[in-house]
């Protein structure tokens, strides 16, 4: 029997993060390929399939070991940054992909890839709180460099 992506989040949903079902459901969806095929689905035309892997996801990035494979696959991180700033997306598939870019925070090679795809709070908060254990002195040059950047061309805008 094969069980959909709704009826799996749905589950973990009225589990506590502590119960040994969802635990054991998070292990199972943590082997293999299982979480590179539900950020495929983010990527789906339809949105009942685009808000039900969002919703799992966001299940999932409760473990912090899962948000540091949710942010090793391709392209997560970039199409949930997207969503958050979709016109076209549904208000709850937005919210729950906020939440789930919320969760991902917890891991510094995710901020780090938020920071490169536009979502910079979280690496300015890093900064600012020195929260960061990890966060080498180039990625601040980097960041700088890209504030530079957008602030010489809203420079140039407001000239022109």
């Amino acid at each position: 029997m094969r069980y959909s992506f709704h009826d799996i989040t749905r589950v973990m949903h009225c589990l506590s993060p502590d119960n040994r079902t969802f635990l054991v459901l998070q292990a199972i969806l943590a082997e293999g390929d299982n979480v590179r095929t539900i950020v495929k689905f983010l990527s789906h035309e339809q949105s009942i399939e685009r808000e039900e892997a969002v919703s799992l996801l966001l299940e999932l990035s409760k473990s912090e070991a899962l948000c540091e494979k949710i942010g090793s696959v391709n392209g997560a991180i970039l199409i949930l940054v997207g969503m958050i700033s979709s016109k076209s997306e549904n208000l709850s598939t937005v919210e729950k992909a906020d939440k789930t870019l919320g969760n991902l925070e917890k891991c510094e090679n995710n901020v780090r890839q938020m920071a490169e795809n536009g979502r910079l709070r979280p690496l300015l908060n890093q900064i600012l709180e020195g929260t960061s254990s990890e966060l080498n002195v180039s990625m601040i040059f980097e960041f700088h460099a890209s504030i530079k950047g957008v602030l010489s061309l809203c420079t140039c805008t407001i000239f022109f």
